[in-house]
């Protein structure tokens, strides 16, 4: 016997999301219809910038210490003296 599933409704922001699923089961929709999740925040893109390699070494290592991927670290640093240079 085939189960018939529920269409999963479009959402405008995580607000209706989060309101929907706290009244609903996932088990009664159809997931592969789904395209797509909508998240409110901020679209990451992607820079790429030329390091030489033992500063590529540096960083990494310094990442494995503070348990973070080499790019969050970075990225991090990024952020922080941004702000820093804001306020300045």
């Amino acid at each position: 016997m085939k189960v018939t599933r529920k269409r999963v409704p479009d959402f405008k922001n995580d607000k209706e999301v989060a309101s929907f699923w706290d009244k609903h089961d996932l088990e009664d929709f159809d997931l592969e219809e789904v395209d797509g999740i909508y998240f409110d925040r901020p679209r990451k893109r992607v820079l790429s910038i030329r390091l030489d390699d033992p500063t590529i070494r540096m960083v990494k290592a310094l990442a494995l210490r503070k348990g973070v991927s080499y790019s969050t670290l970075i990225r991090m640093w990024v952020v922080q003296n941004c702000k820093r240079q804001a306020k300045a």
